[in-house]
């Protein structure tokens, strides 16, 4: 997964947040939809899958007074093929929380943890390959990140 689609992935269940006129009540939002994929993998010895597939979301979140909580699951049964012919199988999982304080139509506060993998196990003499990322980060009100730890941990072999 290139980081543009990763990222457009996760940033669309943050932006379906309802005016701040209705937080006096609790609001549960719950979404799911899935979309396909077709496009070049890079894994993490430069090797290029062409990968197809289809990704499915489901998120839901709840808005208690000025408390947002968002869990969104994130999953792809993938199939690809490199420039030397080996075929692979693939699954992509990512798994996000974001947590804070929304007021007056914005977030006041947030920390968001991201964990995402993708494995790709060749079906034939080909090297298999495993990715695996890991974020935290907290955001100020005014969007500056506060924290920023993460860790790409990748394995080819």
């Amino acid at each position: 997964m290139n980081k543009t689609l990763f990222f457009a992935v996760t940033a669309i269940a943050f932006l379906i947040l309802p005016s701040s006129k209705l937080l006096a009540q609790t609001i549960v939002i719950d979404y799911s939809y899935s979309f396909p994929v077709s496009e070049p993998y890079y894994t993490c010895d430069g090797t290029e899958i062409f990968i197809q597939g289809t990704i499915a979301v489901f998120g839901k979140g709840a808005i208690n007074g000025k408390r947002v909580n968002f869990n969104q699951h994130v999953n792809a049964d993938l199939t690809g093929v490199d420039a030397a012919g080996n075929t692979y199988i693939g699954k992509y999982n990512q798994n996000v929380t974001r947590n804070g304080t929304y007021e007056d139509g914005a977030y006041t506060a947030s920390t968001i943890n991201i964990l995402d993998s993708i494995r790709f196990v060749s079906q034939g003499s080909g090297p298999n390959f495993t990715e695996r990322f890991q974020a935290h980060l907290t955001v100020t009100p005014n969007g500056q990140v506060t924290v920023d730890r993460e860790r790409l941990t990748p394995d080819c072999n």
